[in-house]
Parts: C-alpha cells; sequence; structure tokens
C-alpha cells in the first residue's frame, strides 16, 4: 500500500503530486483527519504497523516532525518512494536520496544532489554541481545556483536565490525572496 505521511493540507498537494508521477497513495496518516483527503485515513503513524508491501511519502513541512516520523519508520524497517512531479527536468547525472518530494516543474542540473527526505517545491532549481542536505525545505521559486551547498535540515524561504559557490551551514533558515550573496557558516535565521 502507498501511504502519505502528513498533517495537513500539504499532505494533499503531495497526494496530487504522487498521482501525477504514477505513485497512487491509497492511504494516509495523519494525527487528525484531513477533509476531502482521497485516500483511506489510516489513523496516526504511531499507532500505525508498516508492512512489507508498504511504501511511505513524507509529506511534512515541519522539518523536526518529518525527523521523527522517517525515524520512526526507519525504525520499522520501512520503505519510502521518491515523487518526483513528471513536469520536472531531472539530469541522469543527478543524485536524489530516498525521500524527497519535487513539486511540478523544477529543475536539477548535471552534478547535483538532493539529500534524504528533502522537499523541493514548484518552480525551484537545483543548479550544476549543486546540493540540497537531508530533511531540507526548498521553497516555491528558488535557485539554488552552480556549485552552491545547502546543508541538512535547512529551509529556503520562498523566491530565494543563492549566488554560485555560496554555502549554506546545517540548521539555516532564509528568510523569504531572499538573495544570499554570500556563505552562511553558523546555524540561524538570515
Amino acid at each position: 500500500m502507498n501511504i502519505i505521511v502528513c498533517e495537513d493540507d500539504f499532505g494533499l498537494d503531495v497526494f496530487c503530486f504522487a498521482k501525477s508521477a504514477g505513485w497512487n497513495a491509497s492511504g494516509f496518516l495523519s494525527p487528525a483527519p484531513i477533509k476531502n483527503f482521497p485516500a483511506e485515513s489510516l489513523g496516526p503513524l504511531e499507532n500505525y504497523a508498516p508492512q512489507a508491501e508498504d511504501e511511505f511519502c513524507l509529506a511534512i513541512k515541519d522539518i523536526k516532525k518529518r525527523i521523527a516520523a522517517a525515524d520512526f519508520l526507519k525504525g520499522k524497517n520501512a520503505k519510502f518512494a521518491k515523487i518526483i512531479h513528471p513536469s520536472c527536468e531531472v539530469s541522469r547525472f543527478s543524485e536524489i536520496s530516498q525521500g524527497v518530494i519535487a513539486a511540478p516543474f523544477c529543475l536539477v542540473s548535471a552534478g547535483a544532489k538532493i539529500g534524504e527526505f528533502s522537499i523541493v517545491e514548484s518552480h525551484s532549481q537545483i543548479g550544476h554541481n549543486a546540493s540540497a542536505g537531508a530533511f531540507s525545505n526548498i521553497g516555491p521559486h528558488c535557485d539554488l545556483t552552480g556549485f552552491c551547498q545547502v546543508g541538512d535540515r535547512c529551509d529556503i524561504g520562498s523566491g530565494c536565490a543563492l549566488v554560485p559557490k555560496v554555502k549554506i551551514a546545517s540548521d539555516v533558515k532564509i528568510r523569504a525572496n531572499s538573495t544570499v550573496l554570500s556563505s552562511k557558516r553558523k546555524a540561524g535565521t538570515f
């Protein structure tokens, strides 16, 4: 069974992305019911016992909660889907790890790497030889240009642009519509 783990309407968005990508969710796990969710409610994650045939998609925007869900399911030997919308342009020379969600119209260039359980939202690009670490959120309309490095657990706000070769440490939050001209070597909000 294909199962989306979510907590809000972002799960509905991912349900649609996944269906377009040929991954049809037949159930969802959420701490509370989600109105109009077009799949069977399986209750909260902590009450679910994964089956051998189950595959999961973690549609959770909150990074700490996404890490907790991944750790819980990994502890039960769960399998995870990569959801890559068919409108995305993904280089065959890129690396996309397990659990990644790439929303419509993303570009993943040659040599780019996206770490496990990261979310790349619509109209964003990961430029050539750039990387986004594990459990990171790359908001819509973002541009990680060539050779940029974004650490683990980062939250890059909507409309951000990172100039070539910028390095972002782990646990950094970049505010929406920012142009990042220099590296951020310590955790924090910028």
